[in-house]
């Protein structure tokens, strides 16, 4: 039996986006705070599982960037011990965010 993804619609609007807050990093948009206006959507109500996930891959040969290039950043609370002695590079703009090789 197939089973039916249900959307909902989000309704577009305007909202403050960003913050002010002195370690924004401005570069990659999070500040300053400023007015933002977004076409409505739709969005599935539920969440995609990973077999769903897996089907799709499996179907299309989908290939994320991560294992097109061979590495992800990866916020650093996220990362091993035994991964974080291995981690060669940090992008000194964004220092939480670590260069993983292999992570996918």
């Amino acid at each position: 039996m197939k089973k039916f993804r249900r959307s909902v619609r989000i309704e577009g609007g305007r909202f403050l986006m960003g913050t002010n807050a002195p370690e924004a990093f401005t570069a990659d948009g999070e500040g300053p705070v400023r007015e933002v206006q977004v076409n409505s959507f739709y969005l599935d109500a539920c969440t995609v599982t990973n077999a769903e996930f897996a089907q799709f891959v499996r179907g299309t040969g989908y290939r994320t960037e991560a294992e097109q290039f061979g590495w992800s950043f990866v916020f650093h609370l996220f990362v091993s011990q035994q991964t974080a002695v291995q981690v060669r590079t940090v992008v000194q703009q964004t220092p939480r965010w670590w260069v993983v090789e292999g992570a996918d």
